[in-house]
């Protein structure tokens, strides 16, 4: 099972993995940017195009690594190819086209996400925090994205009742 989380910065997308890391039995897998191969390009967009295959390939491979087990895999992106069509449009000023592609391939192969968003971003970054441009992007969106305010959470409890009532993993809960 592949999970993109996507939301702006300081959301409480990296809490959120985990939390869940720690709720599951089956293995989990939190990729983000730290994982995958250095930058060793000057245009930045091909830099980020090419770190993007990087990390789906990677998870792709662990999938098929896990094809033939009981016990399958939990990948998640903190942050993947929604925050590079966001920031990407916004900060870079590029044009991110080519991420739609990689989108539409990632809701083929049947990725959830999850768009992560907090009350008290808005205070600290003076609406500068791109929230509007997230949902807009998530809800544009083949793969199926649910919204999950971590501000409004009951801890542990919630985590659980999102995976389990709204991604349908409730097999994998301990």
């Amino acid at each position: 099972m592949i999970l993109v989380i996507e939301g702006p910065k300081r959301c409480g997308k990296t809490t959120f993995c985990k939390k869940v890391k720690s709720l599951f039995s089956s293995p989990v897998f939190w990729i983000n940017e730290r994982t995958t191969l250095n930058f060793n390009t000057i245009d930045q967009r091909s830099a980020s195009m090419g770190s993007i295959i990087s990390m789906m390939n990677m998870a792709f491979e662990i999938e098929k690594e896990y094809e033939d087990r009981d016990d399958e895999p939990v990948i998640m992106f903190d942050r993947f190819h929604i925050s590079e069509i966001v920031y990407g449009k916004q900060l870079r000023k590029y044009d991110v086209s080519y991420m739609y592609a990689i989108d539409e391939l990632l809701a083929n192969k049947g990725v959830k996400g999850i768009f992560m968003t907090s009350d008290t971003i808005k205070s600290r970054y003076d609406g500068q925090a791109y929230e509007v441009d997230f949902e807009v992007e998530c809800s544009r969106s083949k793969i199926p994205f649910v919204k999950f305010n971590l501000d409004n959470t009951q801890g542990i409890v919630l985590t659980r009742d999102i995976i389990r009532g709204v991604l349908g993993w409730e097999w994998m809960i301990l």
